[in-house]
């Protein structure tokens, strides 16, 4: 059974760590007192914790981002992590859809594998920044210089490597998106298909 603030043991070691006078009887009064907001609120330390291990905090912007991965397994990975940091993600396994749908969305990041069937990513890229440039990540199992400096030389803003780590992924969509980081000025309007 867990233990309780009154239980006369909690609240000692409380003193002890704190160096503040805190009787039983006080920390009881404390215990179901919404309007106590200090350092031993329970409630307050459960949020820090959950902050402190990790627990992910929502984008301040929603974002909408295209993914093409012909490899259905990599594309749901890549939408669950970028789904569940609240980006708004349009997925496509196949490299013509997405193309179809790009003029009729908003799109603000796309990423893109590299070696798909019908068309590759670089080839989604030249005709993704003919209509409207934005940044874009490329993702590829095949980890050549060549291939890197190809999508770097094209202008992506990463090439990650699969399996793609969710922390580095979430890192690079989040330097995307910092201000300043891409310049608006370097876009391309809109156009129609």
């Amino acid at each position: 059974m867990p233990k309780k603030w009154g239980d006369g043991k909690l609240p000692r070691r409380v003193m002890e760590l704190s160096a503040l006078p805190i009787s039983n009887e006080r920390s009881r009064e404390m215990e179901g007192n919404p309007a106590f907001s200090g350092p031993f609120c329970r409630e307050d330390n459960q949020k820090e914790n959950s902050q402190r291990d990790g627990e992910k905090m929502k984008p301040s912007k929603q974002h909408t981002i295209l993914v093409v991965d012909d490899d259905i397994r990599s594309l749901e990975t890549l939408a669950e992590i970028l789904s569940k940091e609240g980006h708004n993600i349009k997925a496509f396994h196949n490299a013509l859809e997405a193309l179809e749908i790009f003029p009729k969305e908003n799109f603000e990041l796309s990423i893109l594998d590299i070696h798909m069937p019908e068309m590759d990513g670089f080839q989604v890229f030249q005709r993704l920044s003919e209509l409207h440039r934005i940044p874009c990540i490329f993702v590829t199992g095949d980890q050549s210089k060549e291939i890197k400096l190809k999508a770097l030389d094209l202008g992506a803003f990463s090439v990650l490597y699969k399996p793609v780590s969710p922390k580095l992924l979430r890192y690079t969509v989040q330097k995307i998106f910092e201000p300043g980081s891409f310049s608006s000025s370097s876009s391309i309007p809109r156009q129609e298909m």
